[in-house]
This record gives structure tokens, sequence and C-alpha cells, in this order.
């Protein structure tokens, strides 16, 4: 079959096509009937430069053209060129203008110059100021522009950072960043920046063993520490090698220290040392009870088995530069307890499993990060989770990360012995505190209708809890799937998540109890019993906002009950103020698109519900004492069963998304100019679910077209 290549407005030598499942994406090869289809929909993003017959016939190669930065509004980014910093390649094509602002992307921090933050962008630039970054736990105090080219652009710190940072950059605006037509640099929020530090070496071995009895010099397996020993008696710069093996009811603490550069390792292993390679996740599968149901294996990993009593399997008070890696726990009250002020801990590969799952308790921790202290620059990473009574993983820690790894509950586990319905977990990923950490590329499940629908990923303030980024993660079947709650949670950043309804409605994106000045941007929602819901429950204190200054943009609902929800617990009179709807496309609506159980009991001030397309809804209103609640502005309307809201630039029309069957709700060549050109200029609103920058005359929905 015939194949196009589509240089786009960046000299990369890779080509696009269709997404179907979310959004559009890049890779390098297409077929011409993807193309065609992309670029009737941004007709002014690419040109197309070459066709051929073969991937060879390209010259071209073998770049995936993804990374991991994103910008405002987008969710994906653009392609860009590898982490080179040679800027661009010999044999590329010159870069085509294409009218938009400048794109940067591929964040990251290496080694060779830990004090730069380097970028990408999407074609050549120019800039002298650093004025509107931001990268968080630093501070940025130049800008180097690397002209003519589109990589080796870098920010400079003040001070280096180390493998133990976990980091996010975001731009405010105010600086002179331009490409060279003179078009500035967008704002864009938080983007995890990748940290390519190398882990520091541990170079000396010591050993470990479950039949160890002790007293023994360590240096080989048969004259082996205890773990506990291990735990007393390593020093910085030593890597104690953990054999598989069940080690029992152990209630283990740690009393030992690393260093920054020279860090304790705890590592598990086979039959010989560095056996293990890649994650459990590779191999679980939650929804076959007998693969789940044998995930805790002592003769591939060190256990750590308790017996269901008030114990903690691994204790850590305050020991810092900690890295655990192939080691499993089961069993405990708290499975793994992180007290006090602790500084760069690792776990890595980690499975935790059944705290308290088999007892009428909702206290159960798979992994405890607080309770006293704040903790900073730890990772919960590559590792699995699951069926907690009380948490997956909770946590106050500052500055850390929780990535490419697995939340589930709802297991026919083998030690639960309690009816399949109860077996619920309360929270799957939930911050409890703690300020500019990062949550990406993580997979909450809930499996089945459990007596508890819970919470998946999200933030539940009992203290300071800012500028937090969740990002790419995919949950199913929770009441609550991305959520933010209380006046002590502001700032923080939900985008290009996906939340899925399976034998329970889910309330796809929540906030609530005061939470204010949050984002929720190009989000995807299918299934949802609520998409939109902000509410007060009687866990709200010390606010008499329901929701303040909120964003929800460029997010997508597929089939839902209810468009947005409000409730009020409390009684007293509560306000949502100054919330912005912004850009949405809801479709397929079974019940009101506006509905609140609040009695009267809520106010509305200033807030708005713009360039939404609202394609199917059964009602507009359900429950409502007036409707006087959202500024409805320039929406599109279509197969109501009601008359359609006055206000300015509001249509009735049928939008004629790409393809419904498919799930793909973006617009297409076919779709009313009504709607493509529609929408209001919205100065917040500055690229779409797919990271297409949006131009005047905006597009109604979450997909812009031109």
């Amino acid at each position: 079959m015939m194949k196009v290549v589509a240089i786009a407005t960046y000299p990369l030598r890779i080509s696009c096509r269709i997404r179907r499942d979310m959004f559009p994406l890049f890779v390098e090869l297409a077929p011409v009937d993807d193309l065609t289809r992309y670029l009737e929909r941004h007709p002014m993003r690419f040109h197309i430069l070459l066709i051929g017959l073969a991937f060879g016939a390209l010259g071209c190669g073998e770049h995936d053209g993804l990374t991991d930065g994103s910008v405002d509004g987008g969710g994906l980014d653009a392609p860009v060129d590898d982490a080179s910093t040679d800027g661009q390649r010999p044999g590329d094509v010159p870069i085509v203008e294409d009218g938009l602002s400048p794109v940067l992307s591929n964040f990251r921090v290496s080694a060779d110059q830990p004090s730069r933050v380097y970028f990408d962008s999407n074609k050549f630039i120019s800039g002298a100021t650093s004025i509107g970054f931001v990268v968080s736990d630093a501070s940025v105090v130049a800008i180097f522009v690397n002209e003519g080219a589109t990589s080796g652009h870098y920010l400079e710190l003040a001070a280096p950072l180390s493998f133990w940072d976990n980091n996010t950059v975001r731009y405010e605006g105010g600086g002179d960043l331009q490409d060279l037509g003179g078009r500035p640099l967008l704002n864009f929020t938080l983007t995890y920046i990748e940290n390519e530090i190398p882990e520091p070496d541990a170079p000396e071995d010591r050993y470990v063993n479950a039949s160890a009895g002790g007293g023994g010099d360590d240096l080989s397996d048969a004259t082996a520490w205890t773990w506990a020993e291990a735990l007393n008696s390593a020093e910085p710069g030593q890597t104690v090698w953990l054999k598989a093996g069940d080690y029992g009811d152990l209630e283990l603490e740690s009393r030992r220290s690393g260093t920054e550069s020279a860090p304790i390792k705890f590592i598990g292993y086979t039959n010989r040392p560095g056996d293990i390679t890649g994650s459990i996740l590779d191999t679980f599968e939650y929804l076959n009870p007998e693969n789940a149901n044998t995930v805790i294996d002592d003769s591939r990993f060190p256990v750590l088995r308790g017996t269901n009593r008030d114990a903690t399997g691994l204790f850590i008070d305050g020991e810092s530069f900690l890295i655990f890696r192939n080691i499993q726990f089961e069993r405990y009250h708290w499975n793994i307890w992180i007290y006090n002020a602790s500084d760069g801990l690792v776990f890595d590969n980690i499975t935790t499993a059944n705290a308290r799952i088999a007892l009428d308790d909702d206290s159960g921790m798979n992994f405890f990060n607080g309770a006293t202290g704040t903790g900073r620059r730890h990772r919960f990473i590559r590792s699995l989770s699951f069926d907690a009574s009380g948490a997956n993983y909770r946590s106050y820690a500052s500055n850390s990360l929780v990535k490419d790894s697995g939340f589930y509950a709802g297991i026919v586990g083998q030690w639960d012995t309690r009816p399949y319905d109860q077996r619920a977990t309360d929270y799957y990923v939930s911050l409890f505190g703690g300020s500019d950490s990062i949550m990406i590329n993580n997979v909450v499940h809930q499996v089945g209708e459990l007596t508890h629908g819970g919470h998946a990923i999200g933030i539940r303030g009992q203290r300071e809890c800012a500028r937090n980024l969740f990002d790419g993660n995919t949950a199913f079947n929770t009441d609550e799937t991305y959520y933010v709650s209380t006046h002590l949670a502001h700032h923080n950043v939900f985008k290009n998540n996906r939340a899925v309804g399976e034998t329970r409605g889910v309330a796809a994106l929540v906030a609530r109890d005061g939470t204010h000045d949050n984002v929720f941007d190009s989000n995807y929602a299918e299934r949802a019993d609520q998409c939109i819901t902000q509410w007060s429950s009687l866990e709200s204190e010390g606010t008499t906002y329901v929701s303040l200054n909120n964003t929800f943009m460029n997010n997508v609902f597929n089939g839902y009950v209810h468009g947005m929800v409000f409730a009020n617990e409390i009684g007293a009179l509560h306000s949502v103020t100054n919330v912005r709807i912004y850009n949405n496309t809801f479709y397929d609506g079974t019940g009101a698109l506006f509905y609140s159980s609040a009695d009267g009991t809520i106010d509305f001030v200033d807030s708005e519900f713009r360039n939404n397309i609202v394609a199917t809804s059964a009602r507009l209103y359900l429950s409502f004492s007036t409707d006087a609640d959202f500024l409805k502005e320039h929406n599109a309307w279509s197969e109501l069963s009601y008359a359609m809201p006055t206000g300015t630039g509001n249509v009735e029309a049928v939008p004629l998304f790409r393809d419904i069957a498919a799930g793909d709700l973006s617009l297409s060549p076919d779709t009313p100019v009504t709607i493509r050109q529609g929408g209001a200029t919205l100065t917040g609103v500055l690229y779409d679910i797919a990271g297409v920058q949006r131009t005047e005359p905006y597009s109604m929905g979450a997909h812009e077209l031109d």
C-alpha cells in the first residue's frame, strides 16, 4: 500500500496517523487515507513533501516521534528530534512556515550537564530571557537558544539537579522566546522533566538470604546476613542482595541512611544477583485470578509475608537515600510505612498486596508515606499495589514521582475470605499532602461491583497540596476517578488522563470541598455517570466554596448520564465561583446536562459554560432551583429534548463527528462551519486536546479544526 510522509513545520522525517481511541498522534508511517483525513482536519499544520512506496525510499528512519513533554491544553506533543543537542540533522528538510506559535517539548536533564534542562522546539526560535519559566524545586537563572536548530536549547539552573530529583516545568508568559516570524511562545502548564541522570553506584556487595541464622560476615550467600542485620549494618555505597525466599512475618525497621552520591541498595534476585529484569507488571494479569493469586512468588522474589496482624512490614523512620528493588510485601496492616522526613527513597519493581484486606477494617495501607514530617524526592515506579482496604498508595511527600505502576482492587485474593463484593479499596493513588509531585502513566482498576467505589487518582488535601501533575493515567470503574478536594489543594493539573466506567458509573473529573485554581485539561472519559462533579461533602471545612477558580477544558465525554453534578452535604450556603467549563465535548447524555441535589444551597457566581458541544442530552436541568447558574454562550447543541438555551453565539447544529462508532469525536470536514468557526476567543484555552494551537475563529468542542 502506498505510504505518505508528511513533514510538519519542523525538520523531522516522520509522518502521522490518527490514534482512533483518543487523539491524533505522530508516528513514522501512515497510510494515505489516514494522512488525508488528518490533512483535511488540519490543512495548515502539515505540508506533504514526499510520497514513497516503501519505507527505505523515505531516506528517514526509525524515530518514533514521541516524547514525554507536553503543552498547555495539548495532550500530546508535537513530534520532535531525539535527545541529541546537535540541532537540525544534515539532510533534514527546511522548516516550512505555518503561522503558529512555537511549541517546546522533550524537557530533560542528563548527567553531563545537570544544571541544564534541555528542550526541543518544533521550529527555529530566538530568545534571551528566562522570564516566565518555572522549574519545580529549582531556580531558573538563564536560557540558551540554539538558533538555527530545533534542539540543543536549555534552561540554566542555579544549582545542578541529581538522580534523586523529580521536576516539572511550566511557562507563565512574559518572556521573549519566539519563532523567526515573531510569534511568541504561548503559556503552558506543568510538564514532566525526564531525569536521565544515572542511578549512583553502590559497588560493595553484601548478601542476605531467608535461611541465614545471624552472625555471618555478609560477603557471600553462604555467610549471609539476616535481613534485619542488613538494615542495621549496611553502609553507604553498599548493595545488599536479597535472595528469593519466604522471609516470614518479620517486622523490619530501617536504621541506616545512604548518601546522595553513595546510596544503600536492597535488591532482590532469584538465583544470581542481577537476574531479575523488567517489571512485575510485564506478566501480571489482574483479571486472571490464577495469575493474580500467584504473583506473590517467593521462588522468584524475596517476600515479607505477614499474617494480617496489626504490624508493619518495612518501617523507615527518617532514613534517606535508600533504593529498594524486586521485593514483595503482603498481609501487614502497613506493608510499607515511611515516617518522618526521609529524602531520596526509591521503590522500584515492588509488589505490595492484601493490606488488612481480609479483615473488617478500612485502614490497611500497602504503601503509606506520611503521618508526620513531610518527606521529599521519593519514587514508586514500575511497581504493583493491590487489594489494600484503606489505600494502595497514600502519601504526604513532596517532589515525588509515581510512574508506570498499577493499582488494583477486587481480586479473588488467596488470603481474602470475605465475600467478593466487599473486597474494596478506598484510595488507590492519593496525595493527602505535599506539593510538586508527579503521577504519570499509571493504571487503576477496580474489578466488579464492590461495596465501595473508591477514589482512583487524585488529592485528598489534609495538608498543603499544590502544583502536582497528573498526566497520562488510566482508571477503570471507580466512583471518583480524577479528584481534588479541600481548600488546601490548589494549582494542580490533571491532563491527558482517561476514565472508563464498567460495572459502575464513574464520576470522571471531581473538584470538591473548596479546592481552587486547578486545571482539568484534555482528559477523555467514556461511560461516565457524571462528567464533571463539584460538591461539598461532610469533610469540607474552613471554606464557604464548593469550587473556586477551577477550569475544565478540552475534555471529551463519550457516553454519560449527567453532565455537571452539584451537591452540598453541609446545608449552609456554599458557592461555585469563577468556574470555567470551556471547549469540552459532551456526547450521548441520557440524563441532565446540569444536575443538582443541593436543594438551593449552592450559589453560582461568575461561572461560565462556553465553546462546548452538547450532542444529545435528555434534559437541561434536573433538581435545579434556579437556572441562573452558568453563563452559556457560543455552545453547539444538537439532538435535544428541550429548547436550546438562549445566549450569545449558541447554535443548534449536528456536529457530524469524524467516526462516532470508533469513538472519534473530533470534528470532520462535514462539521457545520457554525461549529468549526463559531467559538469565542478564550485567552486561557490555547491548544486543543490533540495539542493543536487554537486560532481565531475558535472551534467549539475539544478539537480545533481550521
